[in-house]
């Protein structure tokens, strides 16, 4: 509540893109760029069904909201889209970690 609302949405973000980068390094990929991160863990991931669509497309939309936050609001950034974000990355990292206990992760 105290103008740090841009902030928690982008390490939010960053939360979730260590956790897909920790799951594709399960697979012994790695990426240098953000939308590798993301081309990658749609590649090997959600087109394989191991990563439910909607947890991607969180990822995906907080790559945007991130990069909003970071760069681009002239504004406070919305304390509820930060609260959201959060909340969106909670669930991604849950599921991500369900993935990487599974015994066939690597």
């Amino acid at each position: 509540n105290d103008g740090d609302a841009d902030f928690a949405a982008s390490r939010a973000y960053f939360g979730m893109l260590h956790a897909a980068e920790a799951l594709l390094l399960s697979r012994g990929l790695t990426y240098s760029k953000h939308s590798g991160v993301i081309a990658g863990l749609h590649e090997h991931f959600v087109r394989t069904g191991e990563l439910p669509r909607e947890h991607f497309d969180a990822f995906r939309k907080a790559f945007e909201v991130r990069s909003t936050a970071d760069y681009g609001y002239l504004e406070p950034f919305p304390v509820g889209s930060a609260r959201g974000l959060i909340g969106r990355a909670e669930a991604f990292v849950s599921e991500v970690e369900a993935l990487l206990r599974r015994p066939d992760a690597t």
